[in-house]
């Protein structure tokens, strides 16, 4: 039955290093593995996606078909949708907001 290789951790790499390579390249690994500088993060400026334009219209006739909880549902989703689009342009401007104090 073949061995599961272990995992390739920190702990692991090391250890071969120390078996099969030369104390200058534990030495490298050691340096190179320092604590990285302080990273900055700036927003910038995202664009708008356009503005909804008017949905297509369909008529009470049209609906007439649908069962009352199915016409609920619909109801429902078009809410849901209109107000996730409001939520995603509210952070867009937030984000556009700070990008500009930022600079």
């Amino acid at each position: 039955m073949c061995r599961q290789p272990s995992p390739l951790t920190l702990k692991n790499v090391m250890t071969l290093m120390i078996r099969h390579c030369s104390w200058v390249s534990l030495a490298a690994l050691l340096a190179l593995s320092g604590c990285a500088t302080r990273i900055v993060v700036r927003p910038v400026e995202l664009p708008l996606p356009p503005k909804l334009t008017s949905l297509p219209t369909v008529s009470g006739d049209e609906l007439q078909c649908l069962a009352p909880d199915v016409y609920k549902r619909l109801g429902q989703r078009q809410s849901d949708i209109v107000t996730r689009v409001k939520k995603l342009r509210a952070i867009i401007d937030a984000n556009n907001e700070a990008a500009k104090d930022n600079q």
